[in-house]
């Protein structure tokens, strides 16, 4: 499918105009100023055909118009990747080709930027946020390779010097590996990680944990939620929302929609509030 919703207490159609995007799955997106931009992804078109990955750009303003932007993809047809809006107008982009590089996109053209360290590698269904206090470094979790293995590792890319850490958390508990997880920043150098699926010998099984990761302590902190949980699943959204409480310790999230393989598609939004203070 190809529309577009808004949530406020309940879900509401958006009308557009202009270009608009086919419909597709895995994509990714990212946000410069007052506009949205919409990279590749997966068309499965008919059933049994595999369908086809593309290699588009769209581009939505401030007005609901979309345009189709007249650059592709950098490097072919994509999907299961990640996109990333930094501070300074730009998007960064990571995909399974990415072994030392990402691409960052600056609302009309691709550069190619080299990397330094140890990188996530290739792989794809990860998650991928930004981080830190001064919003500089962006934290990849997860994923799965092209045979299918999947990752819990987590890497931490610093986009001033564009060097990646692996953060190493033996010793500790962790989630495991997994793919189709959320990610999204929740206070200085801590991420929160909801979800995902993971790899079992009798197929794949949704998850439904949440975590916090402190990736400059090297600590991970499952949570113990109270209140109603919402089923396990992958492929969610998971939004970082506006809370009114004073204290910066406070952080509130939404999580809609996902998926348990091959099982259940879910239409369901769930809140999230954290106080960071407990």
């Amino acid at each position: 499918i190809n529309d577009l919703w808004q949530y406020n207490k309940g879900w509401t159609r958006v009308p557009t105009k202009g270009d608009s995007p086919g419909p597709r799955l895995v994509s990714a997106s990212g946000v410069i100023g007052d506009k949205a931009f919409l990279f590749g992804g997966w068309d499965p078109e008919t059933a049994g055909t595999g369908g086809v990955i593309l290699d588009d750009v769209y581009c939505l303003n401030n007005n609901m118009e979309w345009e189709k932007m007249p650059v592709l993809f950098p490097d072919g047809p994509t999907s299961r990747h990640v996109a990333v809006s930094l501070n300074d107008d730009k998007i960064l982009l990571h995909n399974h080709r990415c072994l030392d590089h990402v691409y960052v996109f600056d609302c009309s053209k691709f550069q190619t930027q080299p990397t330094t360290g140890i990188s996530p590698g290739s792989v794809g269904l990860h998650a991928a946020c930004l981080s830190s206090d001064n919003n500089d470094h962006v934290v990849i979790f997860g994923g799965a390779t092209q045979d299918g293995s999947m990752s819990n590792q987590c890497h931490v890319l610093n986009t001033k010097t564009w060097e990646w850490k692996l953060i190493s958390t033996s010793g500790s508990s962790s989630p495991c590996p997994r793919a189709g997880a959320c990610l999204v920043p929740c206070g200085n150098h801590q991420v929160l990680l909801f979800g995902g699926a993971e790899a079992t010998p009798s197929g794949l099984e949704p998850k439904n944990d949440v975590w916090i990761l402190d990736w400059k302590r090297n600590t991970w902190n499952k949570l113990d939620c109270s209140g109603p949980s919402p089923e396990p699943r992958n492929a969610a959204t998971l939004t970082v929302m506006p809370t009114s409480a004073e204290s910066s310790q406070d952080h509130q999230f939404l999580l809609t929609g996902g998926w348990a393989p091959f099982r259940q598609t879910w239409d369901d939004a769930f809140a999230l509030h954290i106080n960071m203070d407990q």
